[in-house]
């Protein structure tokens, strides 16, 4: 230790001592460290205090972080399952709506409510009844299904519900009888043969085609199927097709051979039984004419002429046509444009050997051939069609459903370009058919809406 005051000699050659003063300061240096130490011990004091609080402040933070993650994991939970209940109750709900429509396909009626379960929900549907006549269609429905699960609900309504009728086709055939779709002919409708089809140069098909065999003949290297070829299909059978019915549901009733000119909004109706010759009947709105067998006179009706109207002509037995039939407003120059023309005959319909050459035909035609015994029959057709000569172009501007495909020309080469007799043909599928068939038009057991609409 350094000194900080001066030794003072003994006496005599004693030791040197330190004086009074040395001493003080000696005691004074002493009590400074002994204060240092103090100080010090009080300032580490202090610091861990300092500490402790930061620390405690950190676990609080952490544990309202971790408080506030766990509240969004639980909510985000809870959302999860709520929307998964959404998407549930929906299914439910068109669970429902397929429960509603194979009642009605299967011949069930209006109105009606179903109650039922499926998985952890349960629907509750009613069908309602819209007995309405529009655009043909005598019977539409309205099917509210709504489901539930987990306490939420969902519904969804089918509105404008019907039976599709047979002119959404714009060609079937029960049996095709060996011919050939050829060059130049183009389908916009479904086409549809219970039988083999068969296919020759380069025929366009903008709707579906679908047969109910395994196989065709021809060649399809160069058809164009912008819908599909599909083989193997269900058949399609007209025996539902019932004249009976029609007859019940017809606006007029003419027994035996009957001739309707068509006039724009009236027709020139001659008949035999009733002693008329051109007489003048109006037609009215979704008008139903139906020619029936009396006694000795055939229910035969030949049609000819220009209409202005929406109606359907069915004849017993044959329907002929010896000249033009044609709408007033044509909806290839008219979108808006509103007539249709259905004609059924229980057997064949015909057209006569000396109907004009470029004949036209605005109508849809079905040839059932129900009212006969003989298989060959129910078949669209030209008569004695190898001794008619070339008579340039059918254009048919519906559609046509027959039995058993009848002739209306022959041509030659592989194309089918040469026409040798009879008629080459130009059908147009009429694209409104599909939801603006002809009046009480025949239903086949398929379905389609309006609009569909969940909420």
């Amino acid at each position: 230790m350094k000194k900080d005051c001066a030794e003072k000699p003994g006496a005599d050659g004693a030791a040197p001592s330190k004086g009074p003063t040395c001493r003080v300061l000696i005691r004074w240096k002493a009590g400074f460290r002994a204060d240092r130490s103090g100080f010090s011990a009080q300032s580490k004091k202090n610091e861990s205090g300092l500490v402790m609080v930061i620390v405690l402040c950190f676990a609080l933070f952490m544990g309202i972080l971790a408080g506030a993650f766990m509240k969004s994991i639980g909510s985000q939970v809870i959302l999860t399952r709520k929307q998964e209940a959404i998407e549930q109750a929906l299914h439910v709900a068109e669970a429902g709506v397929q429960r509603a429509s194979a009642y009605l396909r299967s011949g069930g009626t209006g109105p009606a409510v179903f109650l039922d379960r499926i998985g952890n929900g349960a629907y509750t549907v009613n069908i309602h009844t819209n007995d309405i006549f529009d655009a043909g269609l005598k019977v539409q429905w309205t099917i509210v299904s709504t489901g539930r699960v987990s306490g939420v609900q969902r519904v969804v309504v089918v509105r404008g519900l019907h039976k599709l009728t047979w002119a959404k086709y714009a060609m079937f055939v029960n049996d095709n009888s060996g011919m050939y779709f050829v060059r130049g002919e183009k389908f916009l409708g479904p086409v549809h043969a219970n039988g083999v089809l068969g296919f020759r140069g380069d025929p366009e098909f903008v709707g579906v085609v679908t047969s109910s065999t395994n196989k065709y003949y021809g060649s399809t290297n160069n058809c164009t199927f912008q819908s599909g070829f599909k083989l193997n299909e269900d058949p399609v059978s007209m025996d539902d097709v019932a004249f009976p019915d029609m007859k019940t549901e017809a606006d007029i009733l003419y027994p035996g051979y009957t001739r309707i000119k068509l006039e724009g909004d009236q027709m020139l109706v001659t008949n035999g039984k009733l002693g008329w010759n051109n007489q003048e009947v109006p037609i009215k709105s979704n008008q139903v004419v139906y020619v029936y067998t009396d006694g000795t006179s055939e229910g035969d009706c030949r049609v000819y002429g220009t209409l202005d109207g929406r109606m359907t002509i069915i004849a017993e037995r044959d329907i002929r046509i010896n000249s033009h039939i044609r709408y007033a407003d044509h909806p290839s120059t008219n979108e808006a444009a509103d007539d249709v023309l259905g004609l059924i005959s229980g057997r064949n319909v015909r057209i006569d050997k000396w109907a004009p050459n470029d004949l036209a035909i605005d109508a849809h035609i079905m040839a059932t051939g129900v009212m006969t015994a003989d298989k060959y029959d129910g078949r669209f057709e030209v008569d004695e069609v190898w001794d008619v000569g070339k008579k340039g172009s059918l254009s048919v501007y519906g559609g046509i459903v027959q039995n058993r495909r009848g002739q209306v020309g022959r041509v030659s080469g592989w194309h089918g370009e040469n026409l040798i007799y009879g008629y080459k043909k130009n059908y147009v599928y009429d694209e409104r058919l599909s939801t603006q068939p002809p009046p009480d038009y025949p239903m086949i057991h398929e379905f389609q809406w309006r609009q569909w609409q969940d909420m």
